[in-house]
Protein backbone atom coordinates (compact mmCIF):
# COMPACT_ATOMS: atom_id res chain seq x y z
CA UNK A 1 0.00 0.00 0.00
CA UNK A 2 1.42 3.55 -0.93
CA UNK A 3 1.50 6.31 1.58
CA UNK A 4 0.00 9.36 0.60
CA UNK A 5 0.74 12.94 1.09
CA UNK A 6 2.29 14.18 4.75
CA UNK A 7 -0.51 14.36 6.96
CA UNK A 8 -3.11 12.06 4.51
CA UNK A 9 -3.94 8.16 5.18
CA UNK A 10 -2.75 5.49 2.96
CA UNK A 11 -3.37 5.74 -0.57
CA UNK A 12 -4.44 2.54 -2.51
CA UNK A 13 -3.60 1.63 -6.21
CA UNK A 14 -6.41 1.78 -8.84
CA UNK A 15 -7.99 -1.30 -9.48
CA UNK A 16 -6.86 -3.07 -6.80
CA UNK A 17 -8.79 -4.40 -3.76
CA UNK A 18 -7.97 -5.35 -0.22
CA UNK A 19 -7.84 -8.28 1.33
CA UNK A 20 -9.25 -7.09 4.14
CA UNK A 21 -11.93 -4.56 3.91
CA UNK A 22 -11.08 -2.95 7.50
CA UNK A 23 -7.66 -1.84 8.89
CA UNK A 24 -7.36 -0.20 11.99
CA UNK A 25 -4.02 1.68 13.05
CA UNK A 26 -3.04 2.82 16.77
CA UNK A 27 -0.48 5.07 17.56
CA UNK A 28 0.75 6.55 21.02
CA UNK A 29 1.66 9.92 20.91
CA UNK A 30 3.50 11.99 23.55
CA UNK A 31 4.78 15.76 23.26
CA UNK A 32 7.51 15.01 21.31
CA UNK A 33 7.11 11.93 18.94
CA UNK A 34 3.95 9.40 17.75
CA UNK A 35 4.90 6.07 17.37
CA UNK A 36 2.64 3.27 15.66
CA UNK A 37 1.98 0.09 18.17
CA UNK A 38 -0.46 -1.31 15.70
CA UNK A 39 -1.16 -2.01 12.34
CA UNK A 40 -3.80 -4.47 11.54
CA UNK A 41 -6.25 -5.42 8.67
CA UNK A 42 -9.22 -7.76 9.12
CA UNK A 43 -12.54 -8.11 8.62
CA UNK A 44 -14.16 -6.64 12.15
CA UNK A 45 -12.96 -4.76 14.72
CA UNK A 46 -13.76 -3.44 18.42
CA UNK A 47 -11.81 -0.57 19.39
CA UNK A 48 -11.84 1.55 22.94
CA UNK A 49 -10.11 4.31 24.24
CA UNK A 50 -10.71 5.65 27.39
CA UNK A 51 -9.16 8.64 30.11
CA UNK A 52 -10.16 9.34 33.25
CA UNK A 53 -11.36 13.26 34.06
CA UNK A 54 -11.38 13.27 37.91
CA UNK A 55 -12.85 9.97 39.44
CA UNK A 56 -14.78 9.69 35.96
CA UNK A 57 -13.47 7.18 33.09
CA UNK A 58 -14.63 8.84 29.81
CA UNK A 59 -14.73 5.70 27.00
CA UNK A 60 -14.92 6.17 23.30
CA UNK A 61 -16.06 2.27 21.77
CA UNK A 62 -16.69 1.87 18.37
CA UNK A 63 -16.83 -1.51 15.80
CA UNK A 64 -17.73 -2.71 12.74
CA UNK A 65 -17.55 -5.70 10.68
CA UNK A 66 -19.35 -8.95 10.20
CA UNK A 67 -21.09 -9.65 13.53
CA UNK A 68 -19.66 -13.43 13.83
CA UNK A 69 -16.48 -11.68 13.56
CA UNK A 70 -17.62 -9.34 16.28
CA UNK A 71 -18.90 -11.99 18.52
CA UNK A 72 -15.59 -13.96 18.16
CA UNK A 73 -13.97 -10.71 19.15
CA UNK A 74 -15.82 -9.77 21.97
CA UNK A 75 -15.07 -13.38 23.52
CA UNK A 76 -11.30 -13.21 22.73
CA UNK A 77 -11.48 -9.16 24.91
CA UNK A 78 -13.48 -10.73 27.46
CA UNK A 79 -11.41 -13.52 28.41
CA UNK A 80 -8.10 -12.11 28.14
CA UNK A 81 -8.85 -7.97 28.60
CA UNK A 82 -5.45 -6.93 29.13
CA UNK A 83 -4.03 -8.42 26.33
Amino acid sequence: MARSTEGQGPSRKPGRQPTHPIRVVVYVRTANESKVVMDATGDGFQAAVGYFEGHELVAQHSVGGNPDNLEMLAEIIADSPTG
